[in-house]
């Protein structure tokens, strides 16, 4: 822990001496989705929600994020950076955004929102609010009315804000929330800049009445996204293991959902099958995990993704044989693109989950997959 707590100061240091500069990687979306990922809640699946990197010149780039959903949900579409921060830093975050004729906001609806997360040092440490910063640059732990404006603009619109590094934190996300609204909003120009600790803060965190936070936004409140390693399978293999996979899982551009590649598992053999699991990744005992990704079936069928729960001497705690697995197949009749979702609460002795994308011995699949996200979900 002493390492990494010296690596971030040495960090900041570092960018303290350099002037302003943008730490979202890829912030314009020139490299097309890369390093950004798309999450729809739970019981919003069926909205239609969608990211799609488009051309748009009328920015100093060339290429926007389109975000599109066809009726009224809400949904994120969040960067995979990871901010060391340390608690009073100020930070200037902003983007620009317009919406697409025929766009339509919810009844006190804001539309779009910057939420920045914020992590403890350590897993055991107490969680820390997110700060949302509005449309007209509010800034708050919740979503409610005082965010909310007539109508989303058609134009080319800022969202800006600075806020200050709550207590306790020491890494920062940012998500861009699609809030309450049907149809498409462009976004562009994501940045976080580190600016000077007299910068005054663009306005104080709002205190909401019960009845003025939006209802949606509690489910919104406890999650907490926990590092995969390589969860688009951009970077190949690099930190999975498929030792035991029979040489049936591949990374191919015929796979992706977005960005260049996704995962196509290849399974002709009636008597082995498929097996790629993730790295360790560490959890707390009792708590709930919500983990999503993209799949298809091109043929056949016979295939799944699972939840694998460990103690703290990586020795597995679910089993199909005590009836513990936690797993979802994929249905054989979805041939396009789908968003699936797995909730499990981790077991008393739990220390460890690993994700496990398996084809059954008996059966014989053809299937993508992409875009894998797992979180700790507040109870």
């Amino acid at each position: 822990m002493r390492i990494a707590v010296l690596s971030s100061v040495l960090f900041l240091c570092a960018v303290l001496r350099l002037p302003a500069q943008n730490l979202v990687q890829n912030p314009g979306f020139e490299l097309g989705p890369e390093r950004w990922s798309l999450f729809t809640p739970p019981g919003y699946e069926n909205s239609g929600a969608k990211v799609e990197i488009v051309n748009d010149a009328t920015l100093r780039g060339s290429r926007v994020a389109r975000l599109s959903c066809t009726s009224v949900t809400r949904f994120s579409f969040s960067s995979q950076t990871r901010i060391p921060v340390a608690p009073g830093m100020r930070f200037r975050v902003k983007a620009v955004y317009r919406a697409e004729p025929g766009a339509q906001l919810d009844r006190d609806s804001p539309g779009l929102i910057l939420r920045t997360n914020f992590e403890p040092p350590s897993k055991a440490d107490a969680s820390i609010p997110p700060l949302h910063i509005g449309p007209l640059g509010s800034v708050s732990t919740v979503v409610g009315k005082p965010m909310a404006i007539p109508s989303l603009p058609i134009e080319w619109t800022e969202i800006n804000a600075v806020i200050e590094v709550p207590p306790s934190a020491s890494i920062m996300t940012l998500n861009i929330l699609v809030w309450r609204m049907r149809g498409t909003i462009l976004v562009d120009d994501v940045s976080i800049e580190l600016i000077s600790d007299e910068s005054t803060l663009t306005a104080p965190v709002l205190n909401m009445s019960a009845d003025e936070i939006d209802s949606g936004w509690r489910p919104w409140s406890g999650f907490t996204w926990l590092a995969i390693a390589n969860p688009d399978f951009e970077l190949g293999l690099n930190g999975w293991d498929y030792e035991r996979d029979n040489g049936m899982s591949q990374p191919s551009p015929h796979a992706a959902k977005s960005g260049g590649y996704g995962l196509r598992v290849k399974d002709a053999d009636s008597t082995r099958g498929s097996s790629v699991l993730s790295d360790f990744i560490p959890v707390r005992p009792d708590a709930r995990y919500y983990l999503g990704w993209w799949a298809r079936i091109n043929q056949g069928h016979g295939i799944a993704v699972y939840l694998r729960l460990y103690d703290a001497k990586k020795r597995e705690l679910t089993s199909e044989k005590n009836k513990t697995e936690i797993k979802k197949v994929i249905p054989a009749e979805d041939a396009d693109f789908r968003q699936y979702s797995l909730e499990a609460d981790a077991l008393r002795q739990s220390a460890f989950v690993r994700i496990w994308i398996h084809s059954f011995t008996a059966d014989q699949v053809v299937a993508d997959f992409d875009d894998f996200i797992l979180m700790e979900i507040a109870r």
